[in-house]
């Protein structure tokens, strides 16, 4: 029964168990019920007596103005219901049955007094389906309502939709990183496909369009329509809502990073779009260009560096002995390049050595790099590290010269406009090696510095002319240890005479040094030795002699001189015997002829030097001494005589008569 009729009033003496039997009586329509229902309600209290009672209940006749017709499902008066919603098919069309609005907890009959059976009031429908696109259905449902008591009744038109209002659904593309095309500076790109899926439609068009960015300021520069295609793929359900979607190739787009938009419509007009980004990166390494063989001379040395210096663990020992010399030179990587390029970006270029390496190399300092040499505190990089190190110049050594060419590896890197070093994917750099046999050679001529040019008296002459000096040689890398003068290697020496006076030793001696180095070039350099020459001689004649032996076989003596080193001087004489002398057995006058070649001129006269007698006796002691010949204020012993040839004679001083 329904709720509201009541139930039986009773005492309160126990608990009382109550129950009822119900019959129906149908009344006809006259009455203006349906019917009524006798219930018979029978009470039990705990001892078990029991009493009934009878209870009337009246089912009153519904009328046409009691039914609620339901509502429209078109989204005005009631929501509209979705494609996507578990809507039964009926003649192969989504319908919302009255059952199933039912099932979902809406209203889908006319409703009498809340329920859907009106006792003497019937009912029925009829669809008539609009097919607005795949997804997209409306109905037009026809309620006919009768009261059969009355024989009236009315129809009802029942607005319903089903609609796809969800655009399809596009598994989008994650963002991408592609390359530019190995010719040309831009990207030619086959766009991602994608499936595509819709809820209840199929789809009817597919269309997109790619922005184009400034690669550095980001920029719009360009928008690109894109087209695409519907098509099948392997493993594809018919059945299901989904197909592939071909967007084709996109044309060559420019480095940077640009959005792809991808729009899909299905049939009942809904969209959907997804966006991504193509990033077109320049990943194609540049192209390497090197000049096959190159050679390259070696320089003056680097004072500052750690070849040629001791080092450890030779810290004690020059690490080059005299003859060694630490040329190097520098050679930046540009050098190298024969036209190496990229398509789209800068380039930049090292330069290193390639394993393995000669033993010139291998041995040099590994502890240090920079002075002090033989400091056992390591530096960054060591002189071992800066040959072998990539830099953006290479440095090559003396001991490398007449070694097999060498391979060095020119890197060239890809750069932006900044020029740092650009990378790909995986972060590591984007570059391209070539490769070049490098011959060291040494070109430069040795160093001659000759000594400075000298003036020396003849007296002071050194026929071996190595007081004079030797010249300082030097070489970028090494001197010729088979040529050595004066204990300096790498040197040869010659004189030239031809304006020198080897007799008198005097005039010019020109020296000439030749430095030669150990791959056979040489310098000259010269040095003049000027021999002078001053005629200061003396010359100190013999005293006049009394011997008492009346023979000939008496020492008379000589000329003795002072200071005839450089002069070369001939002594003769011729004696006159006089046989009849008074007070004696015989007198020999002796005539002393002395010739220095070295100032000799046979077109002039001898100079006439006489034996000074300053008294008259032929034998007097005053005329014994004989003269001396000297410049004049010479001191004693050697002091110049003055005498008077004939008494009265002026003083005459020898010192004027020198000559020959």
């Amino acid at each position: 029964m329904p709720a509201g009729c009541g139930t039986p009033q009773l005492d309160n003496c126990s608990d009382v168990t109550l129950s009822y039997l119900d019959t129906h009586v149908s009344d006809d329509c006259a009455s203006g019920l349906t019917g009524h229902i006798n219930r018979k309600w029978t009470a039990k209290d705990a001892s078990g007596n029991t009493s009934t009672c009878l209870q009337r209940i009246d089912l009153l006749r519904p009328s046409l103005t009691d039914v609620i017709a339901p509502p429209d499902y078109d989204g005005i008066d009631a929501p509209f219901f979705l494609c996507s919603d578990d809507i039964p098919y009926v003649n192969g069309l989504r319908n919302p049955t009255p059952d199933w609005i039912e099932s979902q907890g809406l209203q889908g009959y006319p409703w009498i007094f809340g329920q859907i059976d009106g006792c003497s009031i019937n009912y029925e429908y009829h669809d008539w389906p609009i097919v607005v696109c795949d997804g997209t259905i409306k109905y037009r449902r026809e309620w006919t309502v009768i009261d059969w008591c009355i024989g009236d009744g009315f129809i009802y038109n029942q607005i319903i939709k089903v609609v796809d209002d969800q655009g399809p659904s596009i598994a989008c593309p994650a963002n991408l990183t592609v390359s530019t095309d190995p010719f040309q500076c831009c990207a030619t790109i086959n766009l991602p496909d994608v499936i595509v899926t819709d809820n209840c439609s199929h789809i009817n068009d597919l269309s997109g369009m790619i922005v184009i960015r400034d690669q550095y300021t980001g920029t719009v520069i360009n928008m690109v329509s894109i087209d695409g295609s519907l098509d099948d793929f392997p493993g594809n359900n018919w059945w299901d809502l989904d197909t592939l979607a071909n967007f084709g190739w996109a044309p060559c787009l420019p480095i940077g990073t640009h959005t792809v938009t991808y729009v899909v419509e299905d049939d009942c007009g809904n969209t959907s779009e997804c966006n991504f980004n193509i990033t077109v990166r320049d990943l194609v390494p540049p192209v390497a260009a090197c000049d096959e063989t190159t050679t390259v001379a070696i320089g003056i040395d680097d004072p500052f560096d750690c070849y040629g210096p001791a080092g450890p663990p030779n810290s004690n020992v020059d690490a080059l002995d005299a003859c060694e010399f630490a040329g190097v030179t520098w050679v930046k990587a540009t050098t190298f390049d024969d036209g190496s390029y990229d398509n789209c970006n800068g380039v930049k270029f090292t330069i290193r050595r390639m394993a393995p390496y000669s033993d010139c190399i291998n041995g040099l300092n590994q502890v240090r790099g920079f002075l002090p040499c033989n400091s056992t505190l390591p530096t960054f990089p060591s002189e071992f590290e800066r040959a072998i190190s990539e830099y953006d110049s290479i440095k090559f050594y003396c001991c490398e010269v007449g070694l097999p060419a060498q391979t060095i590896v020119l890197r060239v890197y890809q750069v932006d406009v900044n020029g740092l070093i650009m990378v790909g994917i995986d972060g590591s750099p984007i570059f391209n090696e070539c490769m070049i046999q490098v011959e060291v050679q040494d070109k430069l001529k040795p160093a001659c510095l000759p000594p400075a040019n000298v003036t020396v008296n003849c007296e002071n002459f050194d026929p071996s002319l190595w007081a004079y000096g030797k010249p300082v040689v030097a070489d970028n890398c090494c001197l010729d240890t088979s040529l050595v003068y004066q204990g300096q290697c790498g040197l040869t020496h010659t004189v030239n005479n031809s304006l020198f006076d080897t007799v008198c030793n005097r005039g010019t001696i020109t020296r000439t040094f030749r430095a030669w180095d150990c791959h056979g070039f040489s310098t000259q350099c010269t040095q003049r030795v000027f021999v002078t020459y001053n005629q200061d001689y003396f010359i100190k004649f013999p005293n006049d002699a009394i011997v008492t032996v009346c023979d000939e076989s008496g020492i008379y003596q000589e000329p003795t001189f002072f200071g005839e080193d450089c002069e070369l001087l001939g002594v003769s004489y011729e004696d006159e015997i006089f046989t009849v002398v008074p007070d004696a057995c015989f007198k020999i006058e002796r005539t002393w002829t002395i010739i220095n070649w070295c100032t000799y001129n046979p077109n002039l006269d001898c100079i006439y030097v006489p034996n000074p007698n300053p008294n008259a006796i032929t034998n007097h002691p005053t005329n014994l001494p004989g003269p001396t010949v000297s410049e004049c204020g010479t001191l004693a012993p050697w002091a110049p005589t003055v005498v008077r040839i004939n008494p009265g004679d002026p003083g005459l001083q020898i010192s004027a008569l020198l000559g020959c």
